[in-house]
């Protein structure tokens, strides 16, 4: 048998690899970064916005590197790869870190990309590699291994303010969006152009208008494991840099979530049994949710728009949500439930059997709990709240689910990360979209 490889055989052709997705803050749009590019969708309708596609030199000039792909994407070798991509509302401003084989731009680097002129902005370069960037209209987040650093975001960028953490691998950071955003706004502003709603000022940065109560609450590890620093950077506080500091877990930290209202932080632990939400006003616990008995990496969690419910994905390849029935806006779950029923009587023109209904909706929407809770004699795993849904998410179409597809860890660029199943997440009044 001749085992000899041929010397003129092709390399195989690859489809570019995803690196990244990440929404923005309204949900309405979210960019992915690819082995040749980075690429902004509408969630709903799901269309492609706008699409950059970077070339490499080096690589489009070997002759041997075949670019026969079906689907008009490129070959990872003739491209330039984006490993982090993160938007500023629907503005053309995104902040791009390089990634994959051929990075466009070096680890250490984050780029203020302008879409609309198709040109980078503004460089900021450091001497680690950045693992996270958050903006809002005001601020550039830079996330390396071990510290946080704020900048102002303008032409040339000010280092306001530097924080220390623990070892942060994964470049965990949560900047919330500063309102609670409602299904219909969402709907219809995925109708808008990618900078219809931003444009550039004479000192580079975005002059978008601001909806909402612009409580925007930064949340990041702290210096010691299982804390959690929580910064204000609502426009009248964001010059203060007052620290809140809550001790949420006792193993490292490796996922945050904030609420659109900025007044809740969920936090999950590397262990990823039990998820715990915090006031971010007082620090205090408010619930604890226990995901699982087994351990799990925690890879996307997310509020839906009216802060009532939080969704988390695991590497076990299981969703769950789970019912957070004291809401930040006043409303419990009976009367959030009360207004979905009162919506649809006046929709169909009835109100038969509007009671028994209701009842069914709140038990359907209850959160399960061991029925020895509450027994002091038991351990505390028999106290725990878990999920009311929960869904296994096969490698197979699922009706059930809305957009679903394969994709690595949101932070796959970097070298440590092991490419789990990373699924990122969008709820809605009465669905939930996962891609």
């Amino acid at each position: 048998m001749n085992t000899h490889k041929p010397l003129d055989k092709k390399r195989v052709d690859f489809k570019p690899r995803l690196l990244s997705c990440r929404f923005n803050q309204n949900q309405s749009c979210f960019a992915i970064g690819l082995e040749t590019g980075f690429k902004v969708y509408n969630t709903d309708p799901m269309n492609v916005r706008t699409t950059k596609i970077f070339a490499n030199a080096s690589a489009a000039s070997d002759s041997s590197v075949p670019d026969d792909s079906t689907d008009g994407n490129k070959s990872i070798y003739t491209g330039s790869g984006i490993g982090l991509v993160t938007m500023l509302n629907r503005t053309n401003y995104l902040a791009l870190v390089g990634g994959g084989c051929n990075p466009k731009y070096p680890r250490n680097k984050v780029i203020i990309w302008d879409d609309l002129k198709k040109k980078e902005s503004i460089t900021l370069e450091f001497t680690a590699n950045v693992l996270n960037v958050l903006i809002s209209r005001l601020r550039i987040i830079v996330v390396l291994r071990n510290h946080v650093l704020i900048y102002s975001f303008e032409s040339k960028p000010k280092l306001i303010t530097k924080y220390e953490t623990y070892d942060n691998d994964l470049g965990c950071a949560y900047l919330s969006s500063g309102s609670i955003v409602s299904s219909s706004s969402s709907s219809s502003s995925a109708t808008q152009s990618l900078s219809s709603s931003g444009s550039s000022t004479a000192g580079g940065a975005p002059s978008s208008s601001s909806s909402g109560s612009d409580h925007h609450i930064l949340a990041f590890p702290g210096r010691t494991v299982g804390q959690i620093q929580i910064i204000d950077m609502s426009p009248s506080k964001i010059d203060k840099n007052v620290v809140s500091i809550v001790k949420s877990h006792k193993n490292k930290i490796t996922n945050i979530c904030v609420s659109h209202g900025g007044h809740m932080i969920a936090s999950a632990s590397e262990i990823g049994t039990l998820i715990r939400v915090h006031s971010s006003v007082s620090g205090s616990l408010l619930f604890e949710f226990r995901r699982g008995a087994d351990r799990a990496n925690i890879t996307s969690m997310e509020f839906s728009p009216n802060d009532s419910k939080l969704a988390v994905i695991s590497d076990k390849n299981t969703l769950h949500v789970f019912n957070i029935s004291d809401t930040i806006n006043g409303n419990s779950m009976k009367d959030n439930m009360n207004n979905d029923n009162a919506g649809k009587r006046r929709g169909s023109g009835g109100s038969g059997g509007g009671d028994s209904d209701e009842s069914n909706q709140l038990k359907e929407f209850r959160n399960k709990s061991h029925f020895l809770k509450n027994w002091n004699i038991f351990p505390s795993y028999y106290n725990s709240t878990w999920s009311f849904v929960s869904k296994h998410i096969s490698d197979e179409a699922d009706s059930e689910l809305v957009g679903k597809s394969r994709s690595e860890h949101h932070q796959s660029y970097h070298p440590t990360s092991q490419g789990h199943l990373g699924l990122i997440i969008k709820l809605q009044r009465m669905r939930i979209q996962v891609y």
